[in-house]
């Protein structure tokens, strides 16, 4: 071959590459203006809620008038339960557009375009094992549409709004920079995660962890880690990003105490619900000490736990069963979500499935790159069955391929079944089929710029996100309220679950109780549904 052929062949292969870049970027933004309509009109609709898109974008308003990150709903400074620095990137933007649909928007791009750093990973892994084109495109499609399309991502835009929905981005980029040797790039990404949440420091660990097994594994890739030939300055570098872990964690439960007035509460802990006290230390401790009490929380829900996993690998998590290292990125999240008794840690229609499906779809990158270099080893390695090496001896890598991307679309239907963006006889929360714009949603729209800014209001939860311009916006059954005859106005609608939750601290005994004490009126309503009392 000569050098004109051979250059002609490298300018064919990067066209390919670069088509195959443009397309996954046009990808990327048609999903994030699907994601964003889906969001704004769930928002619209009166299906969201205070927690968690009513208190972000409450947190932000308050930010951009100089009130810090108060809100009613928490009663004070949201650093103080939750230090994440990530809040004060955000405030730019929402000072640009004050509203939830700044936040919503700003989310939903980055989880579409979570594909990206995934493109990058894929390409890395699997351009220079993968002979034929045409199918390393399609293995490329087919896994980030099945990521878009994806069950486990849906739990993310579905859920309003949250900051972990910003995590596959930075674990993907974490990944990509790390391959591509990007030292700076992947450390920012990891401090990134961090800045989400301080529990994230676990996560972190944990590419740090992969970053040193894979750089070990594969030394001719010459990776951040594989120039060190002791195990024992690995083992001391390692212990050393801990004992740094550990101390960040310590330091955001000081400024927590800090920001909040009570530094005598910091603790370490890792912030989960519905397990044992003490956090990682605790559970640990309950091991040792009264393992029969940890494992109740363990057995709690377990048929969820099971349902859930079993859905998680059955879509697209069992290619990293064949690179199971790529699993220890998953591990706080199975530590998070199996120990515990909360069900949200392992339902769809949460933000917490933003904890482990980046590393399923990881999984595919490196567990496909695995196979090939196993079916293509002189010597037959052991944990590639028998039949599928003498197959692939026989019929060649495109089959392989074939078969591969077929489970695959496989994984992809199955998934699409649980997706919202499915209308009809979805399986999925918060089907898109009823989503819509609701002729009470224009009338709280429009009322809403009739009540002062500077007025304490009373809302229902669902409502909140409606009036989260407001510094003092209070929702129960979850907010600490003031006196009740604090409240300029309340608003709810009719008979809903959320008006009538928490009893005695419930909105429409507080709405009766002022009332019948005359300390409030009937202000507005729209068609008996919607209801707002404001101070007489």
């Amino acid at each position: 071959m000569n050098s004109n052929d051979y250059q002609g062949k490298i300018k064919i292969a990067q066209k390919k590459h670069e088509r195959d870049l443009i397309i996954t970027l046009i990808t990327g933004f048609i999903f994030s203006i699907i994601f964003s309509a889906y969001s704004i009109y769930k928002y619209y609709a009166l299906d969201a809620s205070a927690f968690d898109l009513g208190l972000h974008s409450n947190i932000l308003w308050n930010a951009i008038h100089g009130y810090s990150f108060y809100t009613g709903l928490l009663g004070e400074n949201f650093l103080a339960e939750h230090f994440a620095p990530f809040e004060y990137l955000q405030i730019p933007l929402y000072y640009i557009y004050p509203s939830p649909v700044s936040i919503l928007v700003f989310q939903d791009v980055f989880l579409g375009l979570s594909i990206l750093p995934l493109y990058e990973i894929l390409k890395f892994l699997l351009k220079s094992r993968i002979k034929n084109s045409a199918l390393y495109s399609t293995l490329i499609f087919i896994t980030v549409f099945s990521y878009e399309l994806s069950p486990f991502t849906a739990s993310i835009y579905s859920f309003d709004f949250h900051n972990m929905a910003f995590l596959p981005f930075f674990i993907f980029m974490a990944i990509y920079a790390f391959l591509y040797n990007k030292k700076i790039l992947n450390v920012a990404m990891l401090l990134f995660i961090v800045t989400l949440h301080s529990n994230f420091v676990y996560i972190s660990l944990m590419i740090v962890l992969f970053e040193i097994i894979y750089s070990r594994k594969y030394k001719n890739l010459n990776l951040i880690f594989s120039r060190i030939r002791h195990i024992s300055i690995i083992v001391s570098m390692f212990t050393l990003f801990i004992l740094i872990g550990f101390a960040y964690i310590e330091f955001a439960g000081i400024m927590r105490g800090i920001i909040s007035g009570h530094l005598s509460s910091v603790v370490i802990s890792t912030g989960e619900s519905g397990t044992v006290s003490g956090g990682l230390p605790g559970m640990v401790r309950a091991l040792f000490t009264d393992p029969a009490y940890l494992f109740s929380f363990i057995y709690a829900n377990y048929i969820l736990k099971i349902s859930y996993i079993v859905l998680l690998f059955a879509t697209t998590g069992f290619m990293s069963l064949y690179f199971p290292e790529v699993l220890i990125i998953g591990l706080p999240y199975f530590g998070y979500a199996i120990t515990s008794s909360y069900g949200s840690y392992y339902t769809l229609g949460y933000q917490y499935a933003a904890m482990i499906y980046p590393v399923m779809f990881l999984g595919i990158a490196f567990g496909v790159s695995k196979i090939i270099d196993n079916l293509n080893a002189k010597n037959k390695n052991r944990f590639t069955p028998k039949k599928i090496y003498f197959y692939y001896k026989k019929h060649g890598q495109d089959n392989i391929l074939k078969i591969i991307i077929s489970v695959l679309i496989i994984g992809l239907i199955l998934g699409m079944l649980y997706n919202p963006l499915v209308p009809y006889n979805s399986m999925a929360p918060n089907d898109i089929s009823g989503i819509h714009m609701t002729a009470a949603t224009r009338f709280l729209l429009n009322e809403r710029k009739y009540i002062p800014e500077n007025s304490t209001i009373l809302v229902e939860n669902n409502l909140m996100p409606l009036f989260s311009d407001y510094k003092y916006v209070y929702s129960p059954p979850f907010s600490p309220l003031p006196n009740y005859t604090s409240f300029d106005y309340i608003i709810y609608m009719n008979n809903t679950f959320w008006a009538n939750t928490g009893g005695n601290n419930s909105l429409i005994y507080i709405a009766n109780y002022l009332l019948d004490h005359g300390y409030i009126m009937p202000y507005a309503e729209y068609n008996n549904q919607v209801i707002i009392l404001k101070k007489a």
